[in-house]
Parts: C-alpha cells; sequence; structure tokens
C-alpha cells in the first residue's frame, strides 16, 4: 500500500501516526512537511528534503522497503525527491502553485519533469500534490479558469502532455471511480471553509463548493488494484490518498 497526503506541516504528526497505526501502509509520501528535520519512525526508513533556509514546503518519504535515493536537482529541493525500490522509481511531488507566478511554474514544470526523463524507469510511481485539476471534473465548477491557479489551460495541457508522453495512468480513477468513488474523489478544500469545517466533513456533507482534486499516484501500469481517500484522517486541508 502506498499513501499520499499533503500533511499541511509536520505539526500534524499525531495524526500521520494515526494513519500509519490504522493502515500499516509500506511506503507515504508526503507533502509541505514544513520541518528542516524529519522524524523517525519505527519500522520505516526515511529520505526527506526539506526547502532550504525556511521551514516552508518540504517533501518525505516513509517506507518499510529499504531503497535507494536518486539525487535531483537542488532547483528541485523540498518540492521533489526519488527512490528506487527494486525496479520500480518512486517519485514524490509537491508541485509549485501557479498562483504564486505562472512563469515559475513553467520554469518548474521543466525542471521536475526534465528530471524525471533523466531518471525514468519502465516502472514508476508518480505521486503527491500536483497543483492542477487534471481533468475538468476534478474541480467543483468544471471548467478552465485562466485567473484560477491550477485551472489554467497552461497547466491542464502541460499534464495530459507528460500522461501521455509517459503512459501514466490515474490510480483513482481507473480503480474507484463508478458515482460512489465520484463523490469521494476530492482531496482539496479553499479557503472559503476556514479552519473551522475539516474537509473531510465537507465532503460527506456532499457539499461541493470549493473542493478539489490535486492529490494523485500515477504509475506507467496497473500496480495498484484499489484506491480510495482516507476521510478519517484529520488535520490538513487535504485528505490523504491510497492505492494498494
Amino acid at each position: 500500500m502506498l499513501v499520499t497526503w499533503n500533511i499541511s506541516s509536520m505539526a500534524n504528526f499525531n495524526n500521520l501516526l494515526l494513519l500509519i497505526t490504522k493502515y500499516q501502509p509500506e511506503t507515504i509520501c508526503l507533502q509541505e512537511t514544513k520541518c528542516l528535520k524529519f522524524p523517525e519512525i519505527d519500522g520505516y526508513f526515511c529520505f526527506g528534503s526539506a526547502f532550504p533556509r525556511s521551514q516552508h514546503h518540504g517533501v518525505a518519504i516513509y517506507t518499510k522497503v529499504e531503497s535507494r535515493q536518486i539525487p535531483l536537482l537542488e532547483e528541485l529541493r523540498g518540492h521533489a525527491i526519488a527512490i528506487m525500490q527494486g525496479e520500480t522509481l518512486i517519485v514524490n511531488v509537491y508541485v509549485k502553485n501557479s498562483g504564486q507566478s505562472l512563469d515559475a511554474r513553467k520554469i518548474f514544470d521543466s525542471l521536475l519533469w526534465g528530471e524525471i526523463a533523466r531518471i525514468s524507469t519502465k516502472s514508476m510511481i508518480i505521486a503527491g500534490d500536483f497543483n492542477v485539476c487534471v481533468d475538468l471534473d476534478d474541480h467543483h465548477l468544471g471548467k478552465i479558469n485562466e485567473k484560477q491557479a491550477g485551472l489554467e489551460s497552461y497547466c491542464k495541457d502541460f499534464i495530459a502532455e507528460m500522461i501521455s508522453k509517459y503512459n501514466l495512468l490515474d490510480t483513482y480513477k481507473i480503480c474507484n471511480y463508478e458515482e460512489h468513488g465520484k463523490k469521494y474523489k476530492w482531496t482539496f478544500k479553499t479557503r472559503r471553509y476556514g479552519n473551522k469545517e475539516d474537509v473531510a466533513d465537507v465532503i460527506e456533507q456532499g457539499r461541493n463548493n470549493g473542493l478539489w482534486r490535486l492529490d494523485y499516484i500515477f504509475t506507467t501500469h496497473e500496480i495498484f488494484n484499489s484506491s480510495a481517500t482516507l476521510l478519517d484522517i484529520r488535520g490538513s486541508d487535504h485528505v490523504p490518498v491510497m492505492a494498494h
């Protein structure tokens, strides 16, 4: 089992331990860890990439499987980390939000996918927070909006091109996209709900306004046969996504 989760800070560490206790994932990809030192977890190897000179961003992979870290460009520090598990490459990404600068996003995309091209293998898992709605129905409004970060035509067209280039499969969509799966596909809530309402509560109540699907597990072939959002794991504005 692999889980990806934008944890929104390692201050949410107790909920990470709850996730581990309940689901026992083999590998966990975390984004926005916002720490300079990554805590140890019994039974897991830890590979972390902290953002230099600050406590923002940050990505980490915790895994029970002995793995080898693949060095990436310094410019990707805090946003991407890669490991090899046997013959499978696992890349954990926290893609820059285009709302800060679309030009910066384009540069980041070029660097990230250039590195993926350099280290790519036949068997790949690319997981994380992509800060884009891959399909229009991954956003509650279901349409392109050039003024909304993650909904610009560039972001959608670029990720579609990468998915096509590497023949990537959207694990959640191919495993779990009947009507039940569509209701629970959402992984992120906007600030309109503030901190008083957990994203899981908003999803459970069917209030789709302000909900996005930004967190994905892509694979080069059908490595997993089931996938789900873990609504019982709280504390972040993102919901963990599991593939098994």
